[in-house]
């Protein structure tokens, strides 16, 4: 009956330590199931910061960057607008100098058309006056033109 007992006692030994094992080995699992979800969320918790903190890096250089571009368009603005007042003065300017020319061309116009007239009362005057002295004379033209040869040629000898 000893024997009987000891080999009850022995299974139930060898069941318990089974059972007991089963727990041990839950209870270890359970443990470490908690540990890699722990890690998880951990790992999670660090993946989430990263994102933040690379969202936040990438927000900053693309408002850095904007804010030098806005920069750069403001400056070629500037340049542009100088420029094009630069040009409209210029033109200004142009504009001024071609009426001066305009107008020194049309008083040149009426200077030459005067002194058109003045050649032509000149040369009016000058016919005017052979005539009358071919009156005053009785002679031709060739007629005085021969005389005064022959008057020079005379003063000359």
């Amino acid at each position: 009956m000893e024997l009987i007992i000891i080999i009850v006692f022995i299974i139930v030994a060898a069941i318990s330590g089974a059972i007991f094992g089963y727990f041990l080995r839950w209870i270890i699992s359970l443990g470490k199931k908690g540990s890699m979800e722990l890690k998880i969320k951990q790992m999670m918790l660090e993946a989430k910061d990263e994102a933040q903190r690379i969202t936040e890096e990438a927000e900053s250089k693309a408002e850095k960057i904007l804010s030098e571009s806005r920069t750069e368009v403001k400056e070629q603005e500037e340049k542009l607008k100088k420029t094009e007042e630069r040009l409209i003065k210029k033109e200004e300017l142009l504009d001024s100098r071609q009426g001066d020319i305009d107008k020194e061309a049309e008083g040149l116009k009426k200077k030459d058309a005067e002194i058109q007239q003045i050649r032509d009362r000149a040369e009016a005057l000058i016919v005017e006056r052979e005539e009358a002295l071919q009156k005053i004379s009785g002679l031709t033209e060739e007629q005085a033109k021969t005389a005064l040869l022959s008057m020079v040629e005379k003063a000359s000898e």
